[in-house]
């Protein structure tokens, strides 16, 4: 696989040839997904006939339907989301050759801030200030408070996801093949009327 490396500050290109270690990629994507996804408890009062469509698309655990008794045709259900953290997205378009997202696997856009905390106070506060008579809103706001600290609770063990660019980082064998003045590269483009990623395309 090869990757063009833009060095801004120097003004060249930086050709590379990548190797990629598969197996450890796969390894750190399946422990990445264990510790650093956000999980979101569901529970939700559907139609059996909607069980299936309401978990289409979602990667979910601990799915649990309950029937009604009172009602035959529905259920109670709850799942478990995961949502992945954006590194599982690299790693699986650098499985499928695509080099472009080395750049942000060097330099990480995705953070590991965690809210909750923050959050919590935040809506603790708000519930303070909130009349006792005002039931509706209290109560409201009492059973926002109540799922955010099951959400918490649920990603309290969540690790840090620099952690595993690090090791997606060492999975790559980077060989240096050649570098270009930038400016050779801008005399190409307007030569051939084109941005510079076609141009590396064409190479």
């Amino acid at each position: 696989m090869v990757y063009f490396e833009f060095k801004e500050h120097d003004g060249i290109i930086v050709k590379w040839n990548i190797e990629l270690d598969v197996d450890k990629l796969k390894e750190i994507r399946k422990e990445a997904i264990e510790n650093c996804s956000d999980i979101y408890h569901h529970e939700h009062k559907i139609l059996i006939t909607e069980e299936e469509n309401k978990l289409a698309n979602r990667y979910y655990r601990n799915k649990k339907v309950k029937v009604l008794e009172d009602d035959p045709e529905k259920c109670i259900l709850t799942f478990d989301e995961y949502v992945y953290p954006r590194l599982i997205k690299l790693i699986d378009d650098l499985l499928d050759g695509d080099a472009h997202v080395v750049s942000e696997i060097i330099s990480p856009v995705e953070t590991n801030q965690n809210y909750y905390d923050e959050s919590l106070k935040k809506l603790d506060e708000e519930i303070s200030l909130i009349d006792n008579y005002n039931f509706d809103l209290k109560i409201r706001k009492l059973s926002q408070l109540r799922d955010l600290v099951a959400e918490a609770k649920a990603n309290e063990n969540k690790k840090n996801i620099s952690k595993y660019y690090q090791l997606v980082r060492e999975s790559l064998n980077l060989e240096f093949i050649d570098e270009i003045e930038y400016s050779e590269v801008y005399r190409v483009m307007n030569f051939f009327d084109m941005p510079c990623d076609e141009v590396i395309k064409t190479k």
